[in-house]
């Protein structure tokens, strides 16, 4: 589906401006602001109810999560066909008008145990709901599946991970955010964030988040980044 789009640029940041008809949760709690220029690929969207976060990894393409495109926009976008509640929760976002990169290196070996792992997001920064227009950024550890499992029964070890229930956190305003390894040039987004602790309890013993691992998801990427490059246009979203 081709629609239009608005995108502005705010600081170093690649912000995509849009409206939702319904909320999209998660934040980051306990974590840093992001310096200048530190993370310039990472996205804002604004829904009427709520923000949403996701990652520019190419001129036109924004990585995030099914939840927010499922939603009708103003943007060409398009979610994983086998989208259904938390299960393969991904989804892209074509712009209208290139953006200049550097673009961070998607993919990835997944997550083991006891790894840091880094989030980023656009989220609130504590549990009473404060806002920020700043981005900021958190280490996490990875738990092991096991862990996830016992505390989330649909958890689905190939294509997700989660990480420790730690003071630090996402939380609302942080899904489809990046969680990445390595630094400047060697940034690789190995999940975004999906779901997790309600709005009032992030970062809170017994809460843990949940994430997609992208690895499984790159050959689809590739195909709908390829049908819009030739097209300009992606595959309908479902339901649409």
């Amino acid at each position: 589906m081709r629609i239009s789009s608005t995108v502005a640029l705010i600081a170093s940041l690649a912000v995509a401006t849009t409206t939702f008809s319904s909320p999209i949760v998660k934040r980051i709690v306990g974590g840093e602001p992001v310096k200048p220029g530190e993370l310039p690929f990472a996205a804002k969207f604004t829904f009427r109810y709520g923000r949403c976060t996701g990652s520019l990894i190419g001129p036109q393409t924004i990585l995030t999560v099914a939840g927010v495109v499922f939603e009708r926009d103003d943007t060409t976008r398009v979610l994983h066909p086998q989208y259904a509640g938390h299960a393969n929760d991904i989804g892209l976002v074509f712009l209208p008008k290139k953006l200049p990169g550097p673009y961070p290196q998607i993919g990835g070996d997944y997550p083991q145990p006891d790894s840091m792992i880094t989030a980023a997001g656009f989220g609130d920064v504590d549990n009473n709901g404060t806002e920020t227009n700043v981005l900021r950024k958190v280490e996490l550890i990875v738990e092991d599946k096991a862990v996830c499992l016992a505390h989330y029964p649909t958890f689905i070890s190939d294509t997700q991970f989660c990480t420790k229930d730690t003071p630090q956190s996402v939380c609302v305003g942080d899904s489809g955010g990046p969680l990445f390894v390595g630094k400047n040039d060697t940034i690789k987004i190995v999940g975004i964030t999906n779901h997790g602790a309600s709005a009032d309890s992030c970062g809170l013993k017994g809460n843990y988040q949940y994430y997609a691992f992208v690895q499984p998801y790159m050959q689809w990427i590739k195909e709908e980044i390829a049908r819009f490059e030739n097209n300009g246009t992606a595959s309908t979203p479902k339901d649409s």
